[in-house]
Formats: C-alpha cells, sequence, structure tokens
C-alpha cells in the first residue's frame, strides 16, 4: 500500500526511493506491483544491502530508485557488502538488466541462471522436456511436534535448516529431540537416505541431500522432503546449473514479506528437466574437474608460504584467476569503494558519478549500527 501510495503522489519528474524486503525482487507475491512499476514508470536502479544490517533480524532487504516517466529502457544492479569490523563498504555493480527481461523476477542471479540452462542444452544439444517434481516424486511436509515432545536428548534430531550447513548436517546449541516413534504420522517425516531437504521459509532456501552417515533425523516442519524411488534427483541436484535453477524457481514462489516461505503445493509445481543420466553425469564430472583443478593448484601454491598477509594475496589472486569472465569484467572498473568510518565521504577526485541512492544507502548503514550501539 506504501509502495503504491509513494508512486500515485509522484511528480511529473519525481524520484521514489524505496526501501523493501529482497523478497519483493522476486517472489510471485508482488508480481503485480513489480510489473505495474516497470510499465508505468522507470526501475533506474536495484540495490541489495547485506544481511544483519538490522537489530534483532537478519532480514535482507533492497533499495529501489524509481523514477516517474518510462523512457529508461534497463536497470542497473549493485550488491552492497560490509565489513562489520571496519565499516568499510563496497558498492559492486552485479549488471544491468533490459527492461523486458524483468517481467518474471528483478534478479541477477536468477537470470544467469536461466541463461547457464539455455548454453546446456545448447551445448549437449538435446531438448528441454520438463516435468513437475509431484510427477517425479512426493513432497511430504515435515513434523510440527508437540512441546511436551521435545527433549534435549534422544533417538531422532529434529532436523531445521540451521543444521544444514556446508553441504553437511551440523549439531548446535540450540537443538531438540524426540524419543520413539508413539505418534505414526510422524514416521513419513523420519529422513531416508537420497532424501532431498529443502528449507522453506526465508530467502535463505537451502538444498541437501540426506546421506547414510547422516545423524538420525526427522524433519521439523519448517523443512519438506522430496523423496523419490531412485536417484535422478541427487544427480539432478548435483548439478550446480540445475541446483541454481531449481534454487531460483523456490525462490520465485515465496509468498509473504515478513517471513516468506513457500507451501507443498508450489513445491510440487515446480518443473525440472528430464535429461539422459550419461549427459547429467558428464556435465557434474565436468564442473567437478574445474573446481577440483582450481582447489589443488591453490593447495599447491599456498602449503609452502608461512605469511599470513602473502598467502591471504595470493590466495585472492588465484580466486581471481579462475572467476568467472562475465563477473570480472562487471567487477572491474565498476566497483566504488566506500568507507562508513564517523560519516560519509565522497571521493572528491570523482573518477565515476557515484549512483543517486548512494547517500540514502550510507545513512541507512550508519542508522543500522548507531542502533546496534544503542
Amino acid at each position: 500500500l506504501a509502495i503504491l501510495k509513494g508512486l500515485e503522489i509522484l511528480n511529473a519528474d519525481g524520484s521514489l526511493v524505496l526501501l523493501v524486503p529482497i523478497s519483493f525482487l522476486y517472489s510471485s507475491s508482488f508480481k503485480h506491483t513489480r510489473d505495474m512499476i516497470i510499465k508505468d514508470h522507470s526501475l533506474e536502479q536495484v540495490i541489495e544491502l547485506p544481511k544483519n544490517i538490522y537489530k534483532h533480524t537478519s532480514m535482507q532487504s533492497a533499495i529501489l530508485l524509481i523514477n516517474k516517466n518510462s523512457i529508461l529502457k534497463s536497470t542497473i544492479f549493485y550488491y552492497f557488502e560490509l565489513n562489520p569490523s571496519n565499516l568499510e563498504s563496497q558498492l559492486i555493480k552485479r549488471g544491468e538488466i533490459n527492461k523486458k527481461h524483468l517481467k518474471e523476477d528483478w534478479n541477477v542471479k536468477f537470470q544467469r541462471s536461466n541463461k547457464d540452462v539455455k548454453n546446456f542444452f545448447s551445448d549437449y544439444k538435446i531438448t528441454s522436456e520438463k516435468k513437475k517434481i509431484s510427477e517425479v516424486a512426493y513432497v511430504i511436509n515435515g513434523y510440527a511436534p508437540k512441546k511436551e515432545e521435545l527433549k534435549d536428548k534422544g533417538d531422532f534430531l529434529i532436523l531445521s535448516g540451521k543444521n544444514i550447513k556446508e553441504n553437511s548436517i551440523i549439531k548446535t546449541k540450540k537443538d531438540k529431540y524426540i524419543i520413539g516413534l508413539q505418534n505414526s504420522n510422524k514416521i513419513e517425516c523420519i529422513l531416508q537416505p537420497g532424501d532431498i531437504i529443502i528449507t522453506t521459509i526465508f530467502e535463505n532456501i537451502k538444498i541437501y541431500e540426506y546421506k547414510e552417515s547422516d545423524i538420525p533425523a526427522i524433519a521439523s516442519n519448517n523443512v519438506k522432503i522430496i523423496r523419490s524411488d531412485d536417484d535422478y534427483l541427487g544427480q539432478y541436484f548435483s548439478s550446480k546449473t540445475f541446483y541454481d535453477q531449481f534454487k531460483a524457481d523456490c525462490k520465485s514462489r515465496l509468498k509473504g514479506s515478513a517471513i516468506p516461505y513457500i507451501t507443498k503445493k508450489d513445491l510440487e509445481n515446480i518443473e525440472i528437466y528430464k535429461i539422459p543420466l550419461k549427459i547429467l553425469i558428464e556435465e557434474i564430472e565436468s564442473y567437478s574437474t574445474k573446481k577440483l583443478s582450481k582447489d589443488s593448484l591453490k593447495e599447491t601454491v599456498l602449503e609452502n608460504i608461512k605469511d599470513v598477509n602473502q598467502k591471504a594475496i595470493i590466495s585472492e589472486i588465484l580466486d581471481n584467476h579462475f572467476e568467472d569472465p562475465i563477473l570480472k569484467l562487471s567487477k572491474g572498473g565498476e566497483s566504488i569503494a566506500l568507507e562508513f568510518k564517523s560519516s560519509y565521504r565522497t571521493n572528491t577526485q570523482k573518477p565515476e558519478k557515484p549512483p543517486k541512492v548512494l547517500q540514502a544507502v550510507s545513512y541507512t548503514h550508519l542508522r543500522a549500527h548507531e542502533t546496534r550501539g544503542n
């Protein structure tokens, strides 16, 4: 409502700066508003703010700069990084998207994942047949235990998003357990090897394939299970191309703004590609070989370097060498270094005109840190 009112009262040559939840950029709940902005106005810039800049919440947000006229044909996207230890921040241009490509969502990473999928089918010269998740697997809601069932120790870990980290299941201090299987409703929620676990609240959706070696666990009500009769989905999600695409599809179906979530029905309706297993494995191995060559080179080069500072510098050089050329090109000459100490500082030499919303961004960060200090 506030967004619509702001757009309504804009002057003919006016501009509107909006602070929105990050889900506004891709959630289907906001599609109508996004369509209206693109149709009747100019979306000049989008800046993704870092996480954890607001007290008591890790919710991520974004800043939009909208003009009354609709002359502009493209939108510039930035992401904003903040180092909490020294308050130094950097605004980096992520890319520029033509207006006609912003009909579905406003997320550059999603656009890139779509392009990667198209390139895959072009490279392997195969057709892109799709099937809904519900046609190849079962989607199971996680279990919502009663308060009296929660124990500090037990037979099954109640698994939630906090237990999934760096493609592993971890234990935390806040973990709770369930003893036994008295309730028949929770039997199907006990995780089995090969189950695909999807966290279904908040923007940071996690996807994990449960392994036989993992701790016995039951999916919580903030998690959904995708269970199938074969290991195709395990192979499918091992491909970075299709993992990123599926994650983008999940995010685009998020509902709600305060606590974004995805429903069982939405998950069942997501389409995946049916790819010959031989080609899928070949693509996975190709990516693994490239990743291995980078990791092996870094390990060989760095193992005999004792100086911590030298090791950090050389590690950064190697990372830059292996970086995606498109991202490298985007960063080169497009980064604007900002410093937020006691006040906002401008670059007196002005080698590049800063985005119009820069001052608004700096104010947002300063206020966030002032709030934390209080």
